[in-house]
């Protein structure tokens, strides 16, 4: 396995600041997406929409966050790779395990966090319809609800 020579090499360094980062840009994008869609629509930002934008900027900072873990992996992903070869056959065939699954690992949080993005911009802007392909949720009952049967 790969490990860092200095504190400089260390990819766990910075690792909340690189957090904050992928959080803010993502909320800073989301924001900056709105205000385009709502010149374009030539739709102010009024009252009654700051609750959805509260909502945007929660969805988009996870979205960013999920950005991070799996910009996070890459780098990890790219550590095992450029790491030498050794000659044990099982310690190749482990390192070749770990680069799936640090890869599936990456794609998914990327994903996620496209699709929280996603939601998040179409909750923003109010286009419903941007993401009215995801399926419904069936409504869950509250616990009250269920004791009072």
């Amino acid at each position: 396995m790969w490990m860092p020579t200095s504190e400089e090499d260390d990819p766990s360094r910075e690792s909340l600041s690189r957090f904050l980062r992928h959080i803010g840009g993502s909320v800073a994008l989301a924001f900056g997406v709105l205000l385009v869609v709502s010149l374009v629509e030539k739709r102010p930002l009024s009252g009654d929409r700051y609750p959805d934008c509260f909502v945007m900027a929660l969805l988009a900072g996870v979205a960013g966050a999920s950005a991070g873990a799996g910009r996070r992996l890459v780098s990890a992903l790219r550590a095992l790779s450029v790491s030498k070869d050794s000659p044990d056959p099982a310690a190749r065939s482990l390192r070749k395990q770990y680069l799936v699954v640090y890869g599936f690992g990456a794609l998914m949080f990327f994903f996620f966090a496209a699709i929280l993005f996603l939601l998040a911009v179409s909750i923003g802007t109010g286009h419903g319809e941007w993401v009215s392909w995801m399926p419904h949720l069936p409504r869950r009952r509250g616990l009250i609800d269920l004791l009072l049967r």
